[in-house]
């Protein structure tokens, strides 16, 4: 019945919101990690004369790793971010035919 489209509409909605919201904090956390990783590759390009170039390049993979986890992180934002509207329309149209039946 609507009530329970309603129910499930309303558990969709808060399962999305709350995979929305981790995946921002890891996104946040992610980008975080990629300006440190990005301060310690420009560190390590300054000490390239004292340092061996293996470090540099460990560095620089690392920057590269994290900014295409940040890339994957910022697409699934965006996956749910759909799924989360179609969920809260799934869920107005629920309220609205419960309403029309009333």
């Amino acid at each position: 019945d609507a009530e329970t489209r309603l129910a499930r509409a309303d558990a969709r909605a808060g399962k999305a919101e709350a995979k929305a919201a981790a995946l921002t904090k890891e996104l946040e956390a992610a980008r975080g990690a990629n300006e440190r990783a990005a301060d310690a590759a420009r560190f390590a390009e300054t000490a390239a004369a004292a340092e061996s170039r293996k470090r540099d390049d460990d560095a620089a993979a690392s920057a590269k790793a994290l900014e295409a986890r940040v890339d994957v992180l910022e697409r699934e934002k965006e996956v749910l971010s759909t799924k989360l509207a179609a969920a809260t329309a799934e869920r107005g149209a629920a309220v609205a035919r419960e309403r029309d039946g009333e």
